[in-house]
């Protein structure tokens, strides 16, 4: 990347970011709320008890929470790879590493195994946070122009979805039949709705990374932060 490149590199890398997050946002929040009824279909069985479901399901939600941030990192760090600053990544990833086992040991005293998954999501935070402020001091900045109104709405979105969808699951999942074909059709149907909810709050809220997704899936073309 050239030097004079950088304003058309950070629209490029804001187009790719919100589409990025227009995808990650919902899926965190439908993992966390389905966190639950996911373990307990598919591993509840025999000597994997209704007590180790949850206790699974509570580390899974705790690990789903970081898993936008793990995207953004990802983004971040090809950046620096396409400009050759290798060293950058790696100083970031070995301070949120340090900073995973502090919390892993200090949430452990609390919430246990839970508190692991909650330790990495912390650390996912901490490195997306690092990396941004290396961008930032190169100009590429998220927090610029319209980003944070797009976040902050695609975040609602997201964790109204999310919480509908956990709603539906506690009230119906109890209702439910033991079989095992009855209860993965449920938690389709709950997926689906989850989508459905997401796209039609996107489509009335006009949010505006919504015309690069359908860019990016009719042509497979949307630019690369990497041009």
């Amino acid at each position: 990347m050239e030097k004079h490149s950088i304003p058309t590199e950070s629209v490029s890398f804001e187009r790719v970011l919100g589409i990025t997050l227009f995808i990650t946002l919902p899926a965190t929040a439908g993992l966390m709320a389905l966190a639950y009824p996911i373990v307990k279909i598919f591993f509840q069985r025999g000597d994997f008890t209704a007590a180790a479901t949850g206790r699974t399901a509570a580390f899974l939600c705790m690990y789903a929470a970081g898993v936008w941030t793990y995207s953004v990192v990802r983004l971040q760090t090809v950046w620096f790879y396409a400009r050759r600053e290798f060293s950058v990544p790696l100083k970031m990833g070995l301070i949120s590493l340090g900073t995973n086992f502090i919390l892993g040991f200090v949430f452990m005293q609390f919430w246990a195994e839970a508190g692991l998954g909650l330790a990495l999501s912390g650390s996912g935070i901490s490195n997306m946070i690092l990396l941004g402020n290396a961008l930032r001091k190169r100009n590429i900045s998220i927090l610029k122009k319209n980003f944070l109104p797009l976040f902050s709405r695609l975040l609602l979105l997201a964790m109204g979805m999310g919480g509908l969808v956990w709603g539906v699951n506690a009230f119906v999942e109890p209702l439910l039949p033991n079989s095992f074909w009855i209860q993965i059709g449920f938690l389709i149907g709950l997926i689906g709705l989850g989508a459905g909810l997401y796209l039609m709050g996107v489509k009335w809220m006009k949010i505006s990374c919504l015309a690069d997704v359908k860019n990016f899936l009719r042509t497979s073309s949307v630019d690369s932060p990497l041009k």
